[in-house]
């Protein structure tokens, strides 16, 4: 998120939705292109902000919290994925407990 100097004003960190939406579509395509996985921090960096303003947006009530839940209903459900899936339990459930809510 965007800072306006002097308040407390937040401005979007993107033009508009469709704008954040297109790079959403990016980091998605590559992933699945490079093999890499789904995570909150992998969009952050494609977004090239931080998981907190990702938090921020999610949190808004609005069509950039829509897209940000969108984005973020695909990330968890590639977790849990591999959480049944055998791959790497410990680092799936941290991210399931840290990430989603989850609990033992």
């Amino acid at each position: 998120m965007v800072f306006k100097p002097g308040s407390n004003i937040q401005l979007p960190k993107w033009k508009n939705v469709q704008e954040l939406q297109e790079k959403i579509l990016n980091y998605l395509e590559d992933c699945k292109k490079d093999n890499r996985p789904l995570t909150v921090t992998g969009l952050a960096n494609a977004l090239d902000t931080s998981r907190e303003v990702i938090v921020s947006y999610e949190n808004r009530n609005d069509e950039w919290s829509d897209t940000i839940k969108k984005v973020k209903r695909a990330i968890h459900q590639y977790t849990e994925e591999r959480l049944v899936s055998g791959h790497n339990v410990v680092g799936v459930i941290f991210s399931l407990k840290n990430n989603w809510g989850w609990k033992d």
